[in-house]
């Protein structure tokens, strides 16, 4: 469990929040989604400035940037501009009850107050300004701690929003240190966002659930590729070749794992076989301690290999680390990883997929390849939170999207309407018009008329059969008619 004192500075910065955050609330959606356009054009006359940051940190080329980070983003706020005033507006209830005519019921969305985001490094811009984006236009105010392993771009990042006309400590920005991260997470915010590992993300939780804190954890992705009698093997050789190296591996829903219908096993791994000669082995010197999660997907094929597993394409002395021949008990299935890394299995048949898949308690994304019906009939069993039929990775950029899984990987959701509404809470307001109360008549006890009358009522709306419908809907004026003149005998002996 996370344990830390919140010093003084951090009680001080939760503070201004608060006060920056009451006004903020009070305003229209649409006027608080007004900065949207002005930090999207600050994105566009920065881009050069974004993606060479980004670069310098984390090892990312010019034209990955602006097509995984700056478009993504540019597009995603232009979204949330047209659909939050929609989404946010109060919603009237459907489908009123006999018994609460007379007044009217609607669904309003609330913010949360102030949501502490912890940020990632892997897509530094995109994943962190999505989120901050939804909290600010959902009406909160926002402490955001970078990754220490991308403090530049975050602070650029935060520098953008915040110079896009929003109220001084409306968002602000904490040191980089995970020393930082503890201290929001053990101060008085009122909802967490946090991206990355399983184990961090299990820390959190635990710190933040004796006071009962909720929260968004987008955690590890080990994301299976199902292959299904009917696929192209050679497009989803394909498919899976560019899940497992794009952005050099390191993305939460990269493909992990392939579970292969027998019948397609070849013609799939000589393609692999063949990507492989095609892309020399990767060299991943950035970020700062990446090495460590490079050793450890090594160290789970080099194990998968004593256990029967085999080597396919590179040597095991640098990624992408390819093995075939695995089975669910190894823990090149079970365990996530953060590197280049891709185990095949081969499967005879649909339901020994699911059971294999099942082995493994990540479930972030998941591809299936096959024709579209089967295909869709397939993923009804999966669990991902995010499913691509014969594609990968693409569905995570619509933003209109959500972004979360379950299990292991994580609750919540980030990204699209359901990542806007986690930004709230709900609150139902009703109104009753006029004065006339019988409800009131239900705490005193004693009253077999308006017994008698809801019975009637009862039957007459949900009974087995027609007749019985028809029989208690005929008794219903006499038992009114008794419980009205009993009521007025009451309210004249009062």
């Amino acid at each position: 469990m996370i344990q830390a004192s919140v010093p003084d500075r951090m009680r001080k910065t939760i503070e201004l929040a608060r006060t920056a955050q009451a006004d903020w609330a009070a305003m229209s959606v649409r006027r608080r989604c007004r900065w949207l356009s002005v930090f999207r054009a600050w994105l566009a006359s920065h881009s050069r400035q974004i993606c060479e940051t980004i670069d310098r940190e984390v090892g990312k080329p010019r034209e990955e940037c602006l097509a995984s980070e700056i478009h993504p983003l540019a597009s995603g706020c232009a979204h949330l501009s047209r659909i939050a005033p929609e989404i946010l507006a109060p919603r009237r209830a459907r489908g009123t009850p006999w018994y609460l005519a007379g007044g009217s019921d609607h669904v309003h969305r609330r913010p949360r107050g102030v949501v502490g985001i912890i940020g990632t490094w892997n897509y530094p811009l995109v994943l962190s300004g999505t989120q901050i984006a939804q909290a600010l236009v959902a009406g909160n105010a926002v402490i955001f701690k970078p990754s220490e392993k991308a403090p530049e771009t975050c602070r650029l990042l935060a520098d953008g929003i915040a110079g896009s006309g929003l109220p001084r400590g409306l968002i602000q920005l904490l040191d980089a240190e995970i020393a930082a991260g503890e201290e929001l997470v053990n101060s008085s915010v009122d909802y967490v966002v946090f991206t990355g590992s399983r184990a961090v993300g299990a820390r959190i939780a635990s710190a933040l659930a004796p006071r009962l804190v909720s929260s968004t954890l987008e955690l590890s992705g080990h994301d299976a590729l199902f292959l299904l009698p009917g696929g192209n093997p050679i497009a989803a050789a394909r498919a899976a070749w560019f899940g497992t190296i794009a952005n050099s591996g390191r993305t939460c829903l990269a493909t992990r794992r392939c579970l292969l219908d027998s019948s397609l096993m070849i013609p799939f791994r000589d393609e692999i076989a063949r990507l492989i000669l095609d892309v020399p082995p990767l060299e991943l010197a950035k970020p700062a301690g990446f090495q460590e999660r490079i050793d450890h997907a090594k160290s789970l094929a080099m194990e998968a290999v004593s256990m029967g597993a085999r080597w396919l394409g590179n040597s095991p002395d640098k990624p992408p680390f390819v093995v075939g021949n695995v089975n669910e008990r190894m823990r090149i299935w079970r365990e996530d990883c953060f590197a280049p890394l891709l185990a095949m299995m081969e499967c005879a048949d649909e339901r020994s997929m699911i059971e294999a898949d099942l082995a493994c308690p990540f479930a972030l994304g998941a591809a299936v390849f096959g024709s579209p019906g089967p295909a869709k009939s397939f993923l009804t069993k999966l669990r991902a939170g995010m499913v691509t039929v014969n594609d990968v990775l693409v569905g995570a950029g619509h933003p209109d999207t959500p972004i979360g899984g379950s299990g292991s990987s994580g609750w919540g959701a980030t990204q699209g309407a359901e990542g806007l509404l986690e930004m709230t809470v709900h609150q139902v307001v009703r109104v009753s018009h006029g004065s006339f109360r019988p409800h009131y008549e239900l705490a005193v006890p004693g009253h077999p008329d308006m017994g008698d009358m809801l019975e009637a009522l009862l039957q007459a709306g949900h009974a087995g059969g027609l007749r019985a419908r028809i029989v208690a809907a005929m008794t219903l004026p006499g038992h009114a008619l008794r419980w009205w003149r009993s009521r007025q005998k009451r309210q004249g002996e009062v």
